[in-house]
Parts: structure tokens; sequence; C-alpha cells
């Protein structure tokens, strides 16, 4: 199943569903239209759990501020977007201007977006190019084949691809300087 279209609400109408998802997919807002989008395989799923332990580990010991993985983000509230990355970082400063009820309005530090066949367009795409428009300063996407991290950083003119890492080398975030991930062993 690729990303689909189901249907158009506002944000409060949206915010207000019981849930952000059905057994078959998690919903997204993407101005005032909802998005349908499949839930993740397996190895996605064992992939972010793995990097969100080691970013949470760094993170907590560092004292850098918060994550939140698979968390509706509300990035935009007046065009009513509303997007939930597999990982979202606040630093200590963003959290403290953000808004949190039953999703985060803010915008994060670093998003990162695991990638599958069906939502690997919108994820590039679109998603990246939302992100851009919300200033996100940092971005990695991560390709499951073959296994791969690329690491964008915020420019005015677009998202500036600053590495791309190979999934059995390690990869040094340009954000997190002391930290050393190898994606393969996650």
């Amino acid at each position: 199943m690729v990303a689909t279209t189901v249907g158009r609400m506002t944000l409060a109408q949206f915010l207000a569903l019981p849930e952000h998802g059905t057994a078959q997919g998690k919903w997204e807002l993407v101005l005032g239209e909802v998005r349908e989008m499949p839930r993740p395989t397996p190895r996605h799923n064992q992939l972010a759990l793995g990097l969100g332990a080691r970013l949470l580990n760094h993170l907590q010991a560092k004292g850098l501020g918060a994550l939140f993985p698979d968390t509706l983000i509300v990035l935009d509230e007046a065009n009513e977007v509303a997007v939930a990355p597999d990982l979202a970082f606040f630093s200590t400063e963003r959290l403290a201007e953000a808004r949190i009820e039953q999703a985060i309005y803010g915008v994060p530090d670093l998003v990162v977006e695991i990638l599958s066949p069906s939502t690997r367009q919108y994820d590039r795409g679109e998603k990246l190019a939302l992100y851009h428009q919300a200033q996100v300063e940092w971005a990695w996407l991560i390709e499951l084949e073959p296994l791969m991290v690329e690491e964008f950083h915020w420019s005015e003119q677009g998202y500036v691809l600053t590495q791309v890492v190979p999934g059995n080398h390690p990869f040094t975030p340009k954000r997190f300087p002391e930290l050393n991930l190898t994606l393969a062993s996650l």
C-alpha cells in the first residue's frame, strides 16, 4: 500500500480523532488532506528502535534534549500540517518553546525517516519539503536496501546533503559529533 489521501479535515478535526491511524496504517495531515501511511515492517521498526535507543542514551548522557518516536508533530498549525517522523529530536531550547498536548506543536531540530518502498517518494519529496518549510535544521533519510543514511542540513535554498554513509560504516552525525553509529549493528 502506498501513501493515499483519504479525505480532508481541519487540524482540530484531525486531532479530535480518537486514534491517528488504523490497524492497516497511520495518518498524517498535510495541508488539510488526511494521508494514510502503511504500517512499518518489522525490519523498519527494529532499526527505529535500535537507533532511537542509541540516540536517547546519548541525548540523556549529554543533557541535550528529548527524543520522540513516531509522535505526531504539528509543524504548521495555520496550514494544517501534522506529521509523524520515525524519530524527532527536540533540543532543550526548542522543547521549551513547544506546546505538548495530544501532539507536539513545534519544530524539531532533527527528524529521522526510515524509507520504505511504499513511502520513499513521499518522504523524499513532499514530506522533506514540509520539513524544510518548517525550518527543521537536520533531516536523516535512511534506506533499508541497501542500508545507508543520508544526512541533510537546512539552508535557505533547500536541504544540503552533508554526507551519505553506508550501513556498515561508522556514521558520525554533524549535529552530534561525539556520537558514532553503525546502522548495520543496530
